[in-house]
Order: structure tokens, then sequence, then C-alpha cells
């Protein structure tokens, strides 16, 4: 269900529609960016809450969300569509991929703190740990509402694979210079 009919037997051309832009209405438009955003917000913050189980469902929720972005990019690239899946998935993907492993590394770090507290006690290293994943959270959920707009609108709406790579590759730029500096003193 997941893969909605994007599978090995799917034919080329059924796997290149998908990758089109279709005219769909602003409206109809706007709802799928709201859902996009709930969706992956969602799975994003779970991956952090649930970090205080030992960090294992946050592991298994960061793994299969992998897998299923790999098995796309394998089936697309098999089928000589590898570029236009990427150009693609890429201008969204990057702010919801840097958000989700935010996410997931707060919800690591919050199964750190309860298996290896340190000095603290198990509490204290969780209050600890929970103050930075509450921030991660908050930025993580901007995040995820910028690439539920760029996949929900963006992405539906211009088709040209060179104006989407520029996209993708301006918000890698900007998140990467971003992160790369956040927090340093001037």
């Amino acid at each position: 269900a997941y893969a909605q009919g994007r599978g090995p037997e799917a034919t080329d051309a059924d796997l290149k529609s998908v990758l089109e832009t279709k005219g769909t209405p602003r409206s109809t438009l706007i709802h799928f960016s709201s859902f996009l955003f709930t969706h992956n917000a969602t799975i994003g913050l779970a991956s952090l809450g649930l970090g205080f189980a030992a960090g294992v469902p946050t592991a298994f929720l960061i793994l299969t969300n992998g897998l299923i972005l790999g098995a796309f990019g394998w089936l697309y690239g098999a089928r000589g569509l590898g570029p236009e899946f990427w150009a693609w998935t890429l201008p969204h993907g990057v702010t919801e991929i840097w958000a989700l492993l935010l996410c997931a590394a707060a919800g690591l770090r919050m199964g750190q703190a309860l298996v290896f507290p340190g000095r603290l006690s198990r509490l204290a290293s969780l209050r600890r740990a929970g103050e930075t994943a509450g921030v991660v959270a908050l930025g993580s959920v901007a995040m995820f509402l910028l690439a539920g707009l760029i996949e929900g609108v963006y992405r539906q709406t211009v088709g040209d694979p060179g104006i989407r790579w520029t996209v993708a590759g301006s918000t890698f730029v900007l998140w990467s210079v971003y992160f790369g500096l956040a927090g340093r003193s001037p």
C-alpha cells in the first residue's frame, strides 16, 4: 500500500508518471502539504520521543524509513529514472532528512541518558537530555513544515529537473552552513 503501485511490477511509464507535475488545484496542494507536514512531523517526533526506550524504536524508525527511500531509489535507478527520481525527491527531502536525523539524534541521546546516566541519576540525566530534545523538536517541526510546503506545493507545480536540482542543492548548502555555524560564538 505504501508503494502505491510503484513496485517492481510497475511499468516505466507508470513510474515516470509519478514524477511529473499534474496541474493539481492550489487548494488541493495546500491540503496535501498539511497531510505531508503532519505525517513527517509525526514520524520525526516519534523517533525523538521513543528514544527514552533505550533508543531502539528510534533506530528502527530511521532504519525502516531509510530502507523505503533506498528501495525507491533502487527501483527508479534500475529503470534509468534515477536522476529524475532524486530531482523529484531531494528538493523537499534534504530538509526532511535533516529534520528526521535531528529528531533521531535527540531520541538516541535520550536513550543514552537512560542507559548511561553517568554521575547523574537516570531521571536527572533524562531531564537534561529532554531539555535539548525540546529545542530540537521545535526546530524540526519548523523544518517539517517547510519540507511539507516544498513537497506538497513546489514539487507538484515545478517539473523541470534542473530547477528541482538547483533547489535541492541550495537547501543542502543552506542547512549545511546553518548547522555548521549554529551555536558558535561570533
